[in-house]
C-alpha cells in the first residue's frame, strides 16, 4: 500500500501554514492527492482542539491557533515529531479503531527504541512511567481524516509547564530523550512511517 501514498517530509513549518493545507486537501476538492502522509516539526505554538478553552492559562508570548481537531490544548515545538496521515478511512476501520492504530504506531516505535509505553483509559495518547510522551488529535470529515499524532523526541520539556496540557494540571510530560535514548528525528520519522504502513496494510 505504501507506494500508493504521497509522502511529504516538510521539515520545519509553522502549524499555521500546514493546517490550512490539510483542510484544503480534504474539503476543497483536492482529494486526488490523497492518500498522503505528512510529517515534520512545528515552531513553538499552542493548538486548541474543539474541547479546549482559550481561557486556560498559558504564557501570552506563545502563539495560539484554533483548530477543528479533537482534544484540548496541545503544545508543538522543535524536537517533537508530528505525523499527519490524510486519507479516506477504509470501510473496515472506524474512528475509534483508527485512533487505536495511530497510538499503536507510537507504541511499536518506542519498543524499537527501547522504551515501554501504554495507553490510559479515558486519556488519549501514549504514556510511559515518566509521563505523557505522545498526543493525538484527529478530524474526520466525510470519512476523510486529517491531523494526527505527535511524539516528543528531543524537545525541551519546560515549555509544557506553561500550559495545562490536555486539560490535566497534574499531567507530567516526557520525551524519548528524557528516557536517555537519543535517536535522530530522521530515524524516528523512518520508524514511524514503517510502523504506520505495517498496520494500515492490515486494514
Amino acid at each position: 500500500m505504501q507506494n500508493k501514498w504521497k509522502i511529504w517530509d516538510f521539515g520545519y513549518q509553522s502549524f499555521s501554514d500546514i493546517e490550512p493545507c490539510m483542510r484544503q486537501l480534504v474539503n476543497q476538492g483536492d482529494r486526488e492527492y490523497i492518500p498522503t502522509l505528512w510529517f515534520g516539526e512545528h515552531y513553538l505554538v499552542v493548538t486548541k482542539g474543539l474541547s479546549g478553552y482559550l481561557d486556560e492559562p498559558f504564557y501570552p508570548f506563545v502563539p495560539c491557533y484554533e483548530t477543528n481537531r479533537g482534544g484540548k490544548l496541545t503544545l508543538h515545538l522543535p524536537g517533537q515529531l508530528v505525523f499527519y496521515p490524510i486519507f479516506k478511512l477504509p470501510a473496515g476501520l472506524n474512528v475509534k479503531q483508527y485512533v487505536h492504530l495511530l497510538e499503536q504506531v507510537v507504541i511499536n516505535t518506542l519498543v524499537e527504541i527501547g522504551i515501554s509505553s501504554f495507553r490510559m483509559e479515558g486519556a488519549p495518547g501514549i504514556y510511559t512511567i515518566a509521563g505523557k510522551i505522545s498526543s493525538i488529535g484527529i478530524r474526520v470529515s466525510q470519512q476523510y481524516c486529517y491531523h494526527g499524532i505527535s511524539l516528543n523526541v528531543s524537545c525541551p520539556l519546560r515549555p509544557f509547564s506553561w500550559l495545562i496540557s490536555c486539560g490535566n494540571p497534574h499531567l507530567k510530560i516526557t520525551s524519548i530523550a528524557d528516557h536517555h535514548f537519543y535517536p535522530s528525528i530522521c530515524s524516528v520519522k523512518k520508524m514511524m512511517q514503517e510502523n504506520f504502513f505495517k498496520l494500515i496494510d492490515k486494514e
